[in-house]
């Protein structure tokens, strides 16, 4: 089966991208991480606004947009494609070194 690709980071409160990619990958000991899609995020009363539009401009890309709240706080996002997809000419990709071997399940 082919895995997604993760193709955008977008930390908010300081994280940097690497941060924000291993507190959803599970390096969170002692914080509560939640990683999910907009609905879930809603149905937690999580707010998805900290983000601006980069959700809507990701989507518009072809990107599936992945939310990460830690400690109740939205703490990021992440922008994937199914493998096979080809990117939206001109999408910023960032963070691909510390996504080598991503293999986040569908949100």
């Amino acid at each position: 089966m082919l895995k997604p690709t993760l193709v955008t980071i977008v930390a908010l409160d300081g994280r940097n991208e690497d941060e924000l990619l291993a507190l959803a990958t599970g390096a969170a000991e002692g914080h509560t991480v939640v990683v999910g899609d907009a609905e879930r995020f809603a149905e937690l009363g999580l707010s998805i606004e900290p983000l601006g539009s980069w959700p809507d401009r990701l989507q518009q890309q072809g990107q599936r947009v992945v939310f990460v709240a830690v400690d109740g706080q939205t703490a990021g996002l992440l922008g994937v494609v199914d493998a096979g997809v080809s990117r939206t000419r001109g999408a910023r990709v960032e963070g691909t070194d510390a996504a080598r071997g991503y293999g986040g399940e569908d949100a």
